[in-house]
């Protein structure tokens, strides 16, 4: 008995230890029968089990938001014989930390556990066949999953902010993953594409800087923009043969070294490799379209080899390329945009084929060691300061023949002309050892006058062998268009253009020439440039901002640029003390979220016509997104000024929760002026480092905003995300 005693009292002191399930009682529960779905929970909370019936009925759906915003609720064991998980069924659920979903289940809605970030593990129902649009959203703390065998699609967002997450295997039956799958898990370093997978959505892979290295299938046609958008760990991708575009933005990734392009692609869209390392890349002749800053601020480039398809070189493809030493650009180019090689700094040497008819603005300004442009065509038009800033000693040579250029300058530039050679002695030298055959043959010959070449980029001659007349020259070695026949010797011969002869072969049948005259296309030289000794110029930081050297945010002006969410004025400042505006910050979230851009815009403001045009697609999507509003007169006011307070309530509502791990609460001096409609709001972004205060224990919730300060905040997201 005694025993007994001890035995039962044991197993109370060990039972207050650990919390047990508790059937939930069918009173907790709203049901409808007649659906056989719960549809609301009225309990605690707590580490529950649901009933496998209620009312004698079974149990067979969980309903759309059943236990939504249950913060008691710490663990679930959802019985055998449920068959569906209803859209944000456990959205906000704060406390679950593990959830088993048995076999039966065959669907789970989207959102389902949206935002359980203590959630750690999960095990999948095998008889899913689909992951809903967003259901684990911002569940940190989940480190495994299993997706089961028999799952065709993973959703949008559907692991959005799953942090924890290190790796994830994805079985063959998958075919499609779509936007924003697997946004923001920095912790994921390996991630295995099976070749079931035909779709990779947009921004799919968007900040998983965890990734070395990745390889796509050539199941993969379509890979979506940005879908590996700011994989900094990311060094070398192998693509899919299959692959027809490489969208905007999709490997802007500063780690990558190493990427081959197939031939099955025909278009490389806006910034697709923008910050990346790559030091050399080819494109192939496929591609017939490169976007605007495909390359742009790749300073490891030094080399690239451009398809002889494209007609046009985009807006700042190549701007502070600062490593690119050579590029030859094709014959088929007609075209150079805005500040394409701007900052170029190793770029001694171009040359401008005749096709080209328009240079832009800037084209190549700031291209420090710049000491010749040759132009082999016409004067082509060109924009402002195309060439400002190059060496000292930069020249531009254009053919003597060629209209529209003059001397000594041309565009402010200095200028020269220069002829082509075509009467000096000339040397064959074929490209390969050519076969020469013996051919008998009695050739007939009458000197002429000296021939007069048309001035082109390529000039031919025609060459004189000085024969007698009407001699008979047997065994002549004649290197023309003929057709060999094998074991034939090799040889390398040289003539003398001095004058123009007429021919005439008569050949034995041993051979056929396809042609009697004996011709030569000499190479065009271009006249050698004085080696002049100069200075290393000092290559400039991420952006030239001529006001922002010594300015106490001039790390994170340059950071925030570099990733494209703010920029200059065009005379190259960046005014850091300037107050930003409704605009500007607009543009900026829409940026940094990552939100598609609305295609038409959408605003039903008073002031629309007031809102400026580059900014009304980005207003349209933050007033879409919820995250920025008008005023209760319906206006919206785009040029006004933004204060703190303001900022505060933007971005917390636009992050949610994407941030968790914050500071304790600090108390500020001027708290009492804080609006009450912005103090939840920046409260909690002070609280969590986004928005500090200043030395003197003020938020200065009313004073405006700089642009320094902007860029400030934005380090600071970026720092606790990446944390």
């Amino acid at each position: 008995m005694k025993r007994l005693i001890s035995f039962i009292l044991f197993m109370a002191i060990i039972s207050s230890f650990y919390p047990c399930k508790a059937l939930a009682p069918d009173s907790d529960f709203i049901f409808d029968e007649s659906t056989k779905t719960i549809t609301d929970y009225k309990g605690s909370g707590g580490d529950i089990i649901i009933p496998s019936k209620i009312n004698g009925i079974c149990v067979e759906n969980i309903g759309d938001e059943v236990f939504y915003g249950c913060k008691g609720l710490t663990g679930i064991t959802i019985p055998y014989g449920i068959k569906s998980i209803g859209s944000s069924a456990f959205c906000y659920c704060d406390g679950l930390t593990g959830i088993t979903i048995p076999d039966s289940v065959t669907s789970i809605g989207d959102k389902a556990f949206y935002d359980c970030y203590r959630l750690t593990g999960i095990t999948i129902s095998s008889s899913i066949t689909s992951i809903g649009s967003y259901t684990f959203y911002d569940c940190q703390g989940l480190t495994y999953i299993t997706i089961p065998d028999g799952v065709t699609s993973i959703g949008e967002g559907a692991f959005y902010g799953c942090y924890g997450l290190k790796e994830i295997t994805i079985p063959s039956s998958v075919t499609s993953i779509g936007d924003e799958a697997f946004y923001y898990c920095h912790g994921l370093t390996s991630i295995t594409i099976p070749d079931s997978v035909t779709n990779i959505g947009n921004s799919a892979f968007y900040y998983c800087y965890g990734l070395t290295s990745i390889a796509i299938p050539n199941s993969v046609k379509s890979i979506g923009e940005e879908a590996f958008f700011w994989c900094t760990g990311l060094k070398n991708i192998t693509l899919s043969d299959n692959v027809t575009s490489i969208n905007k933005g999709t490997f802007k990734c500063t780690g990558l070294t190493d990427i081959t392009i197939p031939s099955s692609v025909t278009s490389i869209e806006d910034t697709a490799f923008m910050y990346s390392s790559l030091t050399d890349i080819t494109i192939p002749n496929s591609v017939t379209s490169i976007g605007n800053k495909v390359f742009r601020e790749c300073p490891n480039l030094k080399s690239i080899t451009l398809p002889g398809g494209i007609t046009s070189i985009g807006n700042e493809v190549f701007f502070q390329c600062v490593g690119l030493t050579d590029i030859t650009i094709p014959s088929s180019v007609t075209s150079i945009g805005n500040a394409a090689f701007n900052y170029c700094t190793s770029l001694k040497s171009i040359t401008i084929p005749k096709s080209v008819s328009n240079i832009g603005n800037e084209a190549f300004r700031n291209c420090y060691t710049l000491q010749n442009a040759y132009f082999n065509g016409n004067a082509p038009s060109m924009g402002t300061n195309a060439f400002d800033d190059a060496d000292s000693q930069f020249t531009i040579h254009y053919l003597n023949s060629a209209p529209g250029f003059t001397a000594p300058t041309w565009m402010g530039y200095k200028s020269e002309p220069y002829d082509v050679p075509t009467s000096s002695p000339l040397t064959v030298n074929p490209p390969e050892q050519t076969p020469a055959a013996i051919v008998t043959a009695t050739l007939t010959a009458t000197p002429t006058a000296t021939p007069t070449p048309t001035q082109t980029e390529t000039q031919t001659a025609t060459p004189m062998a000085t024969p007698t007349p009407n001699q008979t020259d047997k065994n002549s070695s004649v290197s023309n268009n003929v057709s060999l026949q094998s074991n034939s010797t090799t040889t390398q011969n040289t003539y003398a253009a001095t004058a123009t002869a007429t021919a005439t072969v008569t050949p034995t049948p041993v051979q056929t020439p396809a042609s009697t005259a004996i011709t030569q296309t000499p190479t065009l030289q271009t006249p050698t440039p004085k080696i002049t000794e100069i200075p290393t110029p000092l290559l400039p930081k991420a952006i030239v901002f001529r006001d922002i050297e010594g300015h106490w945010s001039e790390e994170y002006i340059i950071e925030i640029h570099r990733k494209g969410l703010v920029n200059g004025y065009p005379d190259n400042t960046f005014n850091p003390d300037g107050n930003t505006t409704r605009e500007e910050i607009a543009k900026i979230i829409v940026l940094y979220m990552g939100y598609k851009l609305d295609d038409k815009i959408q605003l039903n403001f008073s002031d629309t016509d007031k809102i400026s045009n580059w900014s009304k697609k980005y207003v349209s999507t933050a007033v879409r997104e919820k995250i920025i509003n008008g005023y209760k007169d319906n206006t919206f006011k785009g040029s006004r000024e933004i204060t703190r307070a303001e900022l505060a309530v933007i971005l917390i509502e636009a992050l949610k929760e994407d941030i968790d791990k914050g500071r304790e609460e600090k108390k500020f001096t001027d708290e009492k002026d804080i609006p009450t409609w912005a103090f939840t709001s920046m409260k909690k972004a002070a609280q969590k480092g986004i928005l500090n205060g200043y030395g003197d224990g003020t938020l200065r919730p009313k004073q405006n905003i700089t642009r320094a300060e902007v860029c400030s905040v934005l380090h600071n997201i970026l720092a606790k995300v990446k944390n």
